[in-house]
């Protein structure tokens, strides 16, 4: 057996940040089918349009859930790498090290 297939050190992952980088990355890969243009057009003056109004990108005139999914995705990223740089730390690499590892 090749260490590939082995794992290297037994540790639990975030599941809720895991949780959140799936949802987030559905958002966005729905909202470049353009889909929510779509289902925000076939809607219109039925009362589910609310609902997918909040998906459609628009000029600023008040905040929408679509408002906050970059935000969302900076947060996700930023949590993934502090806990990811407290392992590396943890396993004992060094700063250039995992320097390296993010390049």
């Amino acid at each position: 057996m090749t260490d590939i297939a082995k794992p290297k050190e037994n540790y639990q992952r975030l599941l809720s940040l895991d949780f959140l980088r799936g949802c987030i990355m559905v958002l966005l890969m729905m909202g470049s089918t353009s889909l929510y243009d779509y289902l925000d057009e076939q809607t219109v003056g039925q009362n589910v349009n609310l609902f997918f109004r909040q998906f459609v990108h628009h000029p600023w005139n008040g905040l929408r859930f679509w408002d906050l999914v970059q935000p969302a995705f900076m947060f996700m990223a930023g949590t993934a790498m502090a806990y990811s740089l407290h392992k590396q730390r943890s396993i004992g690499m060094t700063w250039n090290q995992s320097f390296k590892k993010i390049l």
